[in-house]
C-alpha cells in the first residue's frame, strides 16, 4: 500500500522565512531505507520560491516512514512537526519541535526509538525530549 508523503522546500520573496518537509523510511533497528516512489504530483508551495510535492510512497511492512515538516522564522527560529506513520498510513507518533527541544505528544515505544533515530540521522539538533508521550530519557 503506498502512503503519501511530502517534500517541500521553499523560501519567501525576502529570504527571511523558509519551509522544509522531508521525509524517510525506516526500520525498526533504525537503519534508513531507499523510498520506493509509486507516483508523483506537483503541489503549490508555501512560499514564493522553491518547489513543492506529494509523493505516494511503498513503506515495507514493519518500517515507519517519517515525515518532518519544518518552518523557520525571521529570527532564525526553527519548529516543526515530525510525524510518524506505519506501512498502512496510520498515525503512530506525533512530536513537536521547538527550541531545540522534542515535545512527544503520543508515541509508541518502538516508535519513539524511530523518531530519535531519525531525527539523530537528520543531524538536528536536540537538548532535550519530553511530554506525556515520553517513555524513556534518550541523550
Amino acid at each position: 500500500m503506498a502512503v503519501k508523503a511530502y517534500d517541500e522546500k521553499s523560501v519567501s520573496r525576502s529570504g527571511l522565512h523558509k519551509r522544509r518537509r522531508l521525509y524517510l523510511i525506516m526500520n525498526p533497528a533504525c537503519q534508513r531505507l531507499e523510498p520506493k516512489v509509486a507516483s508523483k504530483e506537483r503541489l503549490r508551495p508555501l512560499y514564493a520560491r522553491g518547489y513543492s510535492a506529494a509523493e505516494y510512497v511503498e513503506v515495507p511492512e514493519g518500517s515507519y516512514l517519517i515525515q518532518v515538516d519544518l518552518i523557520m522564522n525571521p529570527r532564525g527560529r526553527v519548529r516543526g512537526v515530525v510525524t510518524i506513520l506505519d506501512h498502512r498510513g496510520e498515525k503512530v507518533c506525533e512530536a513537536l519541535y521547538r527550541k531545540l527541544k522534542v515535545w512527544i505528544r503520543y508515541c509508541s515505544p518502538e516508535a519513539e526509538k524511530v523518531l530519535v533515530c531519525a531525527l539523530h540521522a537528520l543531524n538536528m539538533p536536540v537538548k532535550k525530549y519530553g511530554g506525556p508521550g515520553h517513555k524513556g530519557s534518550y541523550g
